[in-house]
Formats: C-alpha cells, structure tokens, sequence
C-alpha cells in the first residue's frame, strides 16, 4: 500500500477532454443497455413516475434528422444541480437506493449513442428550464484546446416540441441526443429508408429489454423501493411488464429449496413458497427459485388484454431464446443487471431449460460482484459457489433447481392442466407420466345434403388430456367451415387420417 503523505505535490493534469470522452463513448454500452442507464437516473435520482423515451425526427431549422429522448416528469434540477451531475466522473450518491454505481451513466450511456449530449431541467416551477450540452464535436476541436468546456445552448424553447410539450407545465428533466452519427457511422449519407430499418431494430429491441429489466417497477412489485410503479413508454405506447417467472401462468410454479444443505449462514424469509436469505460477510442476498410452465401447460387466453395462442405464448416466456433465457436473474435494487444462463458455472441444457432462479442484492453487493460500469455483468464470488468438485451454497442450490426442472420437463411429475382440461378419470392417470395420446373415434357423416348439422367425434369415456384437446381442434375447423364444399372436404380429410 502507498504512503503519499509527506510527498510533495506537484501541478493538476487534466486529461485532454476531447481524447477521454472519445474514449469513454465505447465503454461497451448498446442501444437498449444505455438507454436503461439512463432510465435509471430517472428513476432514483429523478423520482420520475412517467418516462417517455422519443425516437423520432428533430424537423428543427430545415433539418431531418433523426434523434433519441428520455423525459421524465421527476423532481428535476436547478443549474447548480444540473451542472454538478453533468460533471464527468460527477460524485455518486451513496444513498441506499440509488440505481448509479460510478458517476459516469449519463455522459457515457448517452455519447455511445450520440456525440452530443444536451439536457434540460426545471426543478421551481416559478423559474425556467435550464440546458447545458456537451458536444464531442467540439471538444475535440482546436477551439476547445483539450479542455471542458460546455456549451449553455440550445435554450429549452429550440427542443423538439414532441418532448416539450410531455413536461413544459411541470418539473422534470430532458436528455436529448441529437448527432447520432455515433450510433449510425455514415449517418449524413445514409438514405432515410435505411435509417429508418435500423431506428425500427433499436426500438424493438429497447422495448424487449426495458420491459425485463424494469419490470418490478412496471408493475409495482418492487422489493426495496417501496411499492414504487411507473409507466414507461417508447414512442408514445406503454410498456408492459415481462416476468422472467411467468408468475401470472397458472402452471408457474415456485419451487421450494433444499435449505438443509447449505453452509453459510441463512434463514427461510418465505416458509410458504422456500425464498431463503444468505449472509455472506455481512452481506444478504434473496434467493427463490421458480420452474415456468411445460409447453403442454400452455393454452390460448388474454395477456394484457391481448388474445394470445399457446404458441405464442410458449414464445412469450422463452423470449425466442429457449434454453438461454433459464438461469439467474440477478436484482439491485429491483432492476436485472443480470438474464439468465447460470454464470457460467452449469452448462445451459434443453432437459433443465425450465428452471430459473432470482437474486436479489443492494447496493453494498457492488464490489464483490464486481459490477461494470454498464451494470450488466456480475461475477459471483468463489466462496459462494465454489467448483464441481466441492460445491458452495449457490452451486448447490442450482443444481437443486436444475434437477426439479429436468422432472417437469420429462414429464415425471403431475401436469398443471389448463382450466376446464383436466383429465376426467384422474385416479387411472399415472402420476410421473404424461398420459400417452388416445386416437379420437371420427364419425363420418352420412350423405345427406339436407343434413346441416355435422355430428361431433365422441371419445372414449376414459380419454386422454391430449384426445380432448384433438376433439376441440375438430369441433373448432367444423366451426370455420362456411359452405357445405369445405365441410366435405374437411371430412374426407378426417377420414382417411383416421384409416
């Protein structure tokens, strides 16, 4: 450890401002990941309780360019405040909820999109909305001459009315990014048609990761903000909340874990549903477990008042990732810095794809996470897990996880039927199998133009969970049929299927 005192001190040497902040704009943010970041500080510095994010065209001057917004309508700040958090490197608060880690967020979150940074607040609504900008172009200049120097435009009346006019009678705070060359190399001759598929890419996959990351808050569920709910929207449309658990399914189910194995100092927060607490060097992580449901569990219902089929559902909830999206999703302060896999301590499989797990930590996990500027990578520790040899309480408590899943997977334990579709003889049913597919008896109708009513297959009295939703299906196509050609047809079709 070095002794500095007593040392002489010699001059200050600031870094040149046009170098750094170049360098600090590839700090390994993407669109979705710094736009959260940015949200974050709506959230915990901003006590926002709507966030709007705007990809649109500026239309400001003869211009049409494209640009990118977070507004919120939170406490906001006076110039000092505005200032002071502009800073590089600007102090970070060390309150118990605050979503920050370095200081760095908003200035390197917002030029790995954009080289100009402009944001604009109001804190007294007796007094107006205050802007400073940084502009890389500029510093990078010779007329800037390596220092950093801000620029005081443009005044809040040059923004685009789209994101004036969400807070212009109230406080709040405005991030506009308007050079989004950084984002779009190329940007002045690219052809808007292009410009335009690559802003469609960025948001859908903003909307994707904003309602994972933040869905504790979209829905009003968080754990250490007490019970704060705020709705974000992109482009004017409300997010929706996605849970990594399905927990709204009836078929998810909480499993309890295996507490009698564990080394290190725990308690069962939850009898009821198995959520365990782990202390670690004074420092407590939440743990729960959870197995989402089967595809055979998944039937056709409503979902944020939208009708979805099971199989977009299935889609749903795995996210398109299948087996990539089971895994660890770590929580600070209720916002995923973490999705899925198992930090690579367990290989990801098909056979335990259903099994995921949450951790909830505070802020005082940070450094033994090892958590990134970015806030998306986390490295446990090795006394937590240990190795395959000789595992740790997590390592232990994954494969607890993994082992339940692979069971609900191969269909070795009872089947969470959807509503109204549970086996009718349940007691001939074997209990760790799926029951086997029972043919349905087809009943051809006899030549009868005359006849308007098609008879319905009946099943066997002791029929299978897959034979009724077969005799659904039929009754369902016989429905769709609009002239008596494509009942005939459909018939025939039955018909020779049942040969």
């Amino acid at each position: 450890m070095s002794d500095w005192r007593g040392s002489e001190i010699g001059a200050e040497l600031p870094p040149n401002a046009g170098n750094l902040a170049t360098s600090l704009q590839d700090f390994g943010y993407n669109f979705e990941k710094a736009i959260a970041d940015l949200v974050d500080n709506s959230i915990s510095h901003g006590k926002a309780n709507n966030i709007w994010i705007e990809i649109d065209y500026s239309n400001l001057e003869g211009t049409n360019m494209p640009f990118v917004s977070v507004i919120d309508d939170g406490i906001g700040m006076n110039l000092e405040e505005l200032e002071r958090a502009i800073v590089y490197g600007s102090e970070s608060h060390d309150e118990k909820l605050n979503l920050g880690r370095f200081g760095l967020g908003m200035n390197t979150a917002s030029t790995s999109i954009s080289n100009v940074l402009t944001v604009s607040s109001r804190k007294n609504l007796q007094k107006s909305f205050e802007t400073r900008t940084w502009d890389l172009n500029f510093l990078r200049s010779k007329q800037a001459a390596g220092k950093w120097l801000i620029l005081n435009a443009p005044p809040f009346e040059n923004l685009p009315e789209k994101c004036k006019s969400l807070i212009q009678n109230g406080t709040g705070t405005i991030i506009y990014l308007s050079d989004l060359s950084k984002m779009i190399p190329k940007l002045a001759s690219t052809p808007t048609y292009n410009i335009n598929q690559i802003l469609a890419a960025k948001k859908r996959h903003l909307i994707s990761h904003l309602e994972m990351v933040f869905h504790r808050f979209l829905s009003g569920t968080t754990i250490f903000f007490p019970k704060k709910k705020i709705n974000i929207y992109v482009n004017g449309v409300v997010l929706n909340p996605w849970d990594p658990f399905a927990r709204w399914h009836q078929a998810s189910r909480q499993h309890k874990l295996d507490e009698q194995e564990l080394v290190l100092e725990h308690e069962i927060e939850d009898e009821q549903d198995g959520r365990i607490s782990l202390s670690y060097y004074g420092k407590v992580m939440s743990i729960s477990s959870y197995i989402i449901p089967k595809q055979i569990e998944h039937y056709d219902q409503a979902l944020f008042g939208v009708e979805k089929t099971a199989n977009e559902l299935i889609k749903y909830v795995s996210r398109d990732n299948g087996k990539d999206s089971s895994g660890i999703y770590f929580y600070r302060l209720d916002r995923i810095i973490q999705a899925g896999k198992w930090s690579s301590l367990v290989a990801v499989t098909d056979h335990t794809k259903l099994g995921r797990m949450s951790i909830d930590v505070g802020r005082d996990w940070d450094s033994e996470l090892k958590l990134n500027v970015t806030k998306t990578y986390v490295n446990l520790p090795p006394g937590l897990t240990g190795s395959k040899k000789q595992p740790d309480d997590l390592r232990k408590i994954i494969t607890n996880i993994r082992k339940y899943a692979e069971l609900v997977y191969d269909n070795k334990t009872p089947t969470i039927y959807p509503p109204g579709l549970e086996p009718q003889n349940e007691e001939n049913e074997p209990e760790t199998v799926e029951p086997e597919t029972v043919k349905p008896k087809i009943v051809k109708p006899k030549p009868n133009p005359r006849k308007t009513e098609i008879p319905i297959p009946q099943l066997p009295k002791q029929s299978s969970f897959e034979a009724q939703i077969i005799t659904r299906l039929i009754e369902k196509l016989r429905k769709n049929c609009e002239n008596e050609f494509e009942k005939q047809t459909l018939e025939d079709i039955l018909s020779r299927l049942e040969e």
